[in-house]
């Protein structure tokens, strides 16, 4: 994986842009402290700084809710003693930040590589619903994406309202 160097506007040069540019960055900004905090840290409680408490999740393998997400993933980094993401590509526009991202997984009998496109909802600087669409990179990866736990169906990026 290459890791990419994301930059991010100063504090004074935030001070000089219109509000709705701003916002923009500061959205891209949270998003990503949040993947480094929660993901690369691996520090499930730093959540509670960046997800509401009614946390909405559309991937249907995760309970939506921020207590949900956070059982998840400690799950997860019980089951894969390394994880490290590399985000690739941020964009914002809205309320939403967009991410394309790398993902490796291991532990000491397995390995996983995908990479995935995230959408983020953000509700009063924080964020409030997540999307996203994960591919394994090789067939093994593949393979290991496809058992999962039952999905919570209630949670779908199918659902339509």
């Amino acid at each position: 994986m290459n890791a990419t160097t994301l930059e991010f506007p100063t504090e004074h040069e935030l001070t000089q842009m219109p509000q709705e540019e701003s916002q923009l960055w500061n959205n891209k900004k949270m998003v990503y402290d949040f993947f480094t905090q929660v993901i690369n840290n691996r520090d499930v409680t730093a959540a509670d700084r960046y997800l509401t408490e009614g946390y909405i999740q559309h991937n249907p393998g995760i309970t939506t809710g921020r207590e949900g997400f956070k059982a998840y993933f400690t799950n997860m980094f019980k089951t894969f003693t390394q994880t490290k993401v590399h985000i690739l590509k941020i964009l914002a526009e809205g309320d939403e930040v967009v991410i394309y991202c790398e993902h490796q997984l291991s532990n000491r009998l397995t390995s996983l590589k995908m990479k995935t496109i995230d959408v983020w909802r953000i509700e009063d600087d924080l964020i409030a619903e997540h999307w996203d669409a994960v591919e394994g990179y090789g067939f093994s990866d593949r393979l290991l994406l496809s058992i999962q736990s039952q999905p919570n169906k209630t949670n779908s990026w199918y659902t339509v309202t």
